[in-house]
């Protein structure tokens, strides 16, 4: 990730936790970042340098209207001051990342070929709250259809792969 991100983020941050916006703010970044998703143009008209700075600031506080903060579209107005706007998917992670740090949250992604059952996901979280004791755990289920069986855990910087893809793998390399 961009050093500049962590900066944006750390910025945002350190705003939204001085006016006790911090969960706001983690919302706002989230749907600001569905519309990028949604909308396959705002990509390429965002960073397009031909297209003037102020229409791309009207476009952005069109699309977060009345949902968002003044300190966050004058955040995003920077963004776009600075040609930053390309750093908003990693600001949106740093940002979290520290989100987590200041609520003591652990964050869990689980990914696996079909979705979880909530019963699968409340022991992961249960498994994962014994291990790290005074933290919440959050769990997020990923489906990816490539995996062919079994599941794979991120946390922190960790990874537990579990995964017949990866164990098949090993195998393969093991016989040669």
């Amino acid at each position: 990730m961009a050093i500049e991100a962590k900066q944006y983020a750390k910025a945002l941050f350190d705003i939204a936790r001085e006016k006790d916006s911090l969960d706001e703010n983690k919302v706002a970044l989230k749907k600001l970042l569905g519309y990028f998703d949604e909308v396959e143009e705002l990509w390429p008209f965002m960073l397009n340098i031909s297209i003037n700075k102020q229409a791309k600031k009207d476009v952005m506080t069109k699309a977060l209207g009345d949902s968002a903060s003044r300190i966050f579209i004058n955040f995003i107005k920077v963004l776009i001051d600075k040609d930053a706007i390309k750093f908003l998917p990693d600001v949106d992670k740093n940002y979290n990342k520290l989100y987590n740090e200041h609520y003591n949250i652990i964050e869990i992604k689980v990914t696996s070929a079909l979705a979880l059952c909530d019963d699968d996901i409340q022991a992961i979280r249960d498994r994962y709250k014994k291990k790290f004791e005074g933290f919440d755990v959050e769990v997020l289920n990923v489906v990816d259809k490539n995996i062919i069986g079994g599941i794979k855990i991120e946390y922190k910087d960790r990874v537990v792969d579990a995964t017949f893809k990866t164990k098949l793998m090993k195998l393969r390399e093991h016989i040669r």
